[in-house]
């Protein structure tokens, strides 16, 4: 998709239920959006590389809600997290690194500063007093996580679980208290419904966008795309006008790197180096490994095995190159011109000379 004029950043929520079930969906929906909120994806740990499969343009990342390592998995897989964004938005957005799986964050620079952006997939209401103490734990949550980060905004969309006058509700309401959001889409909707039961008999709209108040004046063409019938719930889209700068674009090409500054790693500082290593494990992760190509015995002479090598090698070096050209301090590079010594030796007198 091309740029918008408007530098727009446009955002959709959406329980896919099955990542694998929804994925003609998803990938419609990443022809209109930049960014991408999925809950309930259903991967397991060592499916996570399927999100960065579904559209080339994109970036992603995401939580399993499975442990594997416990026990024999019974039943089918459930719950995670899930965040994709376009790559052009690659030098704007920071993912913010995290280990519940009911959550998935980034950081956006901004036109008005940073900007927490959290995706979130609720715990559902199982009429007893736990289903209350986990909601508010991961409202906890992600308070903390915007505590710790350098934002000064934050927005939180997904699957809250929680209609008007439901049990849950009350712990809903005192999150947007407690930090000061606003729900953008009951601003903007009026009788809509983002779950539809199997049967169809029976709607409710426990999905949502919610934002600082500071945002809410960029916002506009808040709709629910109800063409998207692959899962119970229906995908909840918004715009967020002239939130991006120009500077937050960027294209991946050789252009970019020729700046003239180099990467200094002695410069770097341990939550420098703290915050490279956790972005690209979570950017590694999500590389396709092309398993069957290595099953290939002495020279292989399959064009599109030798391709499938030759971006497998190229996404690794571009993980490695974006991680750290946003973390890493910068300082120019050595001039073959500069002479040891000259400005404390000499500079003095070459200036009187001049």
């Amino acid at each position: 998709m091309a740029l918008n004029n408007d530098l727009s950043l446009r955002i959709c929520t959406f329980n896919c239920r099955s990542l694998k079930n929804s994925l003609i969906d998803i990938q419609r929906l990443c022809k209109t959006h930049d960014v991408i909120f999925l809950q309930e994806h259903w991967l397991l740990p060592f499916e996570l590389y399927m999100l960065s499969e579904i559209d080339d343009d994109f970036l992603a990342f995401g939580m399993s809600a499975v442990n594997i390592d416990e026990d024999i998995l019974r039943g089918r897989p459930y719950g995670g997290t899930a965040t994709l964004y376009r790559k052009q938005l690659a030098k704007a957005i920071t993912v913010v690194p995290n280990t519940e799986p009911r959550i998935c964050a980034v950081t956006v620079t901004t036109n008005l500063g940073l900007v927490l952006c959290v995706n979130v997939y609720m715990p559902y209401d199982d009429n007893d007093i736990s289903s209350i103490v986990e909601y508010v734990d991961i409202c906890s949550k992600v308070s903390v996580i915007f505590s710790d980060s350098d934002a000064v905004y934050l927005a939180v969309a997904g699957d809250f679980n929680c209609a008007v006058n439901s049990r849950l509700y009350g712990a809903y309401c005192d999150f947007l208290k407690e930090e000061q959001l606003l729900c953008v889409d009951s601003q903007h909707l009026h009788d809509v419904f983002m779950y539809v039961s199997d049967d169809g008999k029976s709607t409710s709209w426990i999905d949502h966008i919610v934002c600082s108040p500071a945002l809410l004046p960029c916002i506009s063409e808040v709709s629910v795309l109800y063409d998207a019938l692959s899962s119970d719930h229906r995908p909840m889209s918004a715009c967020f006008k002239s939130l991006v700068s120009p500077s937050g674009y960027m294209t991946f090409d050789a252009s970019n790197r020729d700046n003239g500054l180099h990467s200094n790693w002695y410069k770097a500082s341990a939550t420098d180096v703290y915050r490279y290593s956790s972005c690209l494990k979570l950017a590694l992760k999500g590389i396709n490994i092309p398993s069957y190509t290595l099953s290939c015995q002495g020279l292989c002479g399959d064009a599109d095995h030798n391709k499938l090598i030759d971006d497998y090698y190229n996404n690794i070096v571009e993980c490695i190159y974006v991680t750290t050209d946003r973390y890493i301090p910068k300082t120019k590079p050595y001039s073959p011109h500069a002479v040891p010594g000259w400005v404390d030796y000499a500079k003095e007198k070459h200036d009187l000379a001049r």
